[in-house]
């Protein structure tokens, strides 16, 4: 049984088989199927998601890519990374906590853009700038300095030389 989603990108469908090979149809994507192109980093990380069981990947273009082992776990790594820099995590008080401009979110709003490359002492700096005064953003900002610390671990655990992205390409 295979679960297909469709990502934000337009055109571009993904197939989930129940053995955890993901198929992405990137026939509508005018990017290279490539783990170097930024682009399809990010549509593989939104594609992964919601998949936790994921084996493999299998990047269906003009040239279909496949990738395994090391290079799905760092996959997985970027997506849960993903995944925390976009969900809204001020819940403390609502609404309030998410508009406020201190928040995690609107912290690395900005990064987003830029993902998977992350200014992890920008991110140190700005929160270093910021006063508390009331202790639910203490609070709060304590739980964002451990997300940041949790990016910057894992960012690390992937390791931008000696890439396991690269290496499992086939």
């Amino acid at each position: 049984m295979s679960k297909k989603t469709d990502s934000k990108k337009k055109g571009v469908q993904s197939t989930m088989s129940a053995d955890g090979r993901l198929r992405i149809d990137c026939s509508g994507c005018k990017g290279e199927s490539s783990v170097n192109n930024r682009e399809c980093v990010l549509c593989m990380c939104k594609n992964i998601i919601d998949h936790g069981t994921v084996t493999s990947i299998s990047l269906n273009s003009a040239v279909d890519v496949a990738l395994m082992g090391d290079a799905i776990s760092s996959i997985r790594e970027l997506a849960f990374i993903y995944r925390m820099m976009t969900e809204n995590r001020s819940e403390r008080r609502g609404k309030k906590c998410a508009r406020c401009k201190n928040s995690f979110s609107s912290l690395v709003k900005d990064q987003i853009a830029s993902f998977p490359e992350i200014n992890i002492p920008a991110l140190r700096d700005r929160m270093s700038q910021m006063q508390f005064t009331d202790p639910v953003c203490t609070l709060c900002a304590g739980d964002s300095l451990r997300l940041i610390g949790t990016l910057e671990d894992t960012l690390e655990g992937i390791c931008v030389c000696d890439s396991p992205l690269e290496q499992g390409v086939n």
